[in-house]
């Protein structure tokens, strides 16, 4: 039996993409605000219900019938070895494989060994009921959504917005092609350009975020994660290594979030994991953190971060009561303010850490992503506002006490060379570049080598930057790299400019580290 693998949220979210990507998003007619949002909920809501009701107890099935069929291969696995059985051996190793990764048993060419025809047989029995089950939930999901689809299309049409009508018809039509059945993904080219969960290789796992292109890790950065960075680059900083509050040391776990670590070390860690993987690591964007915090479609989606900051009041990632729920998250609480009697706390919110939790220590979200309430603050990619001084951090952290601190919808706003000890990060996996980033970063590496003209107001000062990350100055040396779609130049004298990228018509603008509004022009 050619069953799908156990993952099926890779092939039920590539449903999904199939489904909201049939009409081109940059052609949508326009819609009345209400309907819009109401398509958005619909959405959130139908991509939230495959996930929890139809991909998760398929898969939870799927594990425990692999969980009891397992030691029967390896006892046979075994006695395969011991009467020296080549085919059956290889045949029983790699179902055994198969159980490990969550993955059905297939058929294979050759017929299971006589002792196990039994248990095939009623192996075969069982995944198909779950396959079953699996087949009627999403078939009812579809349903609910196409019904609610429908009635908006009514109404659009009565009210003769043909245009509109006839877009919501699309995602109707394309729901319904899309079929029910799993395709096997034996071999697919990478998770970042599938919705599958991956593990990599430093064992970070990741999943899809419905309404993004993205994988995000589910725990935090962890202190081990960043120590194989740090191994390999002297950019990682050692700051991060003996972390301090108060004059009290706080923990050094490596299964602990690492912290005190800036923006730019934070975007040198994705970028060396990147390299390693030859796949795209970044920071979350603020619009795609909100979507992994359930956000989506509660905020704006135009307008910058600061403008987005708490819309949602009394919206936290347990509910919408204080104080956090006991066990819930990481968050300032009596073991806190036992050993730091100078602060103030959550009255009645007990979680048992003063200061870092390890991660996934608490319960996770319907998505299976941990800590995104409490822990540590989390670095995204974006500025907080137009002034391009402060990046944005979400999530709070085992410092935080006041409630504004702990909505899903607060953006702190922080200085991207700040370092604290309740300031981390997390990393997606990004489908955009990914099995091509490393060249994309040499193209526009070559792009920038040469020299330039900075200007910041009437001063103007020849740069060449050099294919080695160097840049001639003056007398002062710096160093530049690209940080995502920024352009990083860093002084000797602590000074700094930061660029938008990409470059255009052999131009930039940026900012400098006093505020200034800069420019560069390519001369040579």
């Amino acid at each position: 039996m050619n069953l799908p693998p156990f993952r099926l949220s890779l092939a039920l979210l590539a449903c999904l993409a199939l489904v909201f990507a049939s009409s081109p998003h940059a052609a949508e007619p326009a819609l009345p605000v209400e309907a819009q949002q109401r398509l958005e909920t619909l959405k959130s809501g139908f991509e939230s219900f495959v996930l929890k009701s139809v991909a998760i107890p398929y898969e939870e099935g799927i594990k425990a019938l692999n969980a009891k069929v397992k030691p029967a291969l390896e006892r046979e696995s075994a006695a395969a070895a011991k009467r020296k059985d080549l085919d059956a051996l290889v045949r029983i190793k790699a179902d055994i494989e198969r159980t490990g990764q969550g993955l059905l048993l297939t058929d294979a060419d050759s017929p299971p060994p006589d002792s196990l025809k039994n248990l095939y047989a009623a192996y075969k029995i069982e995944a198909g009921k779950i396959e079953a089950i699996r087949k009627l939930a999403l078939t009812d999901a579809k349903q609910r959504y196409d019904k609610g689809l429908a009635q908006i299309q009514d109404e659009l049409t009565a009210a003769q917005n043909v245009e509109g009508a006839l877009h919501v018809k699309e995602i109707r039509e394309s729901l319904a092609n899309a079929g029910d059945d799993v395709a096997a993904t034996r071999g697919a080219p990478s998770p970042a350009l599938k919705g599958d969960a991956h593990t990599n290789s430093l064992g970070m796992k990741l999943v899809p975020v419905p309404g993004t292109d993205i994988l995000m890790c589910i725990h935090e950065t962890r202190r081990g994660d960043y120590a194989s960075y740090a191994k390999e680059s002297a950019d990682a900083g050692a700051s991060w290594k003996n972390v301090s509050f108060e004059g009290v040391t706080l923990s050094a776990d490596d299964n602990e979030p690492v912290t005190m670590v800036s923006w730019d070390e934070a975007v040198g860690f994705c970028e060396w994991l990147s390299k390693k993987e030859g796949l795209k690591y970044r920071l979350p964007t603020d619009e795609e953190w909100s979507a992994a915090v359930g956000m989506a479609g509660k905020e704006p989606k135009s307008g910058t971060p600061a403008s987005r900051q708490k819309a949602a009041e009394k919206v936290f990632p347990w509910g919408a009561a204080l104080p956090p729920p006991n066990g819930f998250g990481n968050y300032a609480d009596a073991a806190f303010t036992a050993k730091f009697p100078n602060h103030f706390f959550f009255q009645g919110s007990t979680d048992g850490f003063a200061s870092t939790a390890p991660v996934m220590k608490f319960e996770a979200n319907s998505l299976g992503i941990y800590d995104l309430g409490g822990n540590v603050w989390e670095w995204c990619s974006d500025w907080i506002d137009d002034a391009k001084e402060r990046r944005v951090a979400r999530g709070g952290s085992w410092y935080g006490y006041e409630a504004d601190d702990a909505l899903s919808g607060c953006r702190g706003g922080i200085p991207p060379a700040q370092r604290r000890p309740y300031y981390g990060f997390r990393v997606v996996l990004s489908a955009e570049g990914a099995a091509s980033a490393p060249s994309i970063k040499s193209d526009m590496e070559s792009t920038l080598a040469g020299q330039w003209i900075f200007k910041a107001g009437d001063f103007a000062m020849n740069k060449e930057l050099l294919n080695d990350g160097t840049v001639i100055s003056g007398n002062i040396p710096g160093k530049w790299k690209i940080m995502g779609t920024t352009l990083r130049v860093d002084y000797a004298n602590g000074a700094w400019a930061e660029f938008d990228l990409p470059v255009k018509d052999g131009r930039m603008k940026g900012k400098s580290n006093k505020n200034e509004d800069m420019t560069a022009e390519k001369i040579k």
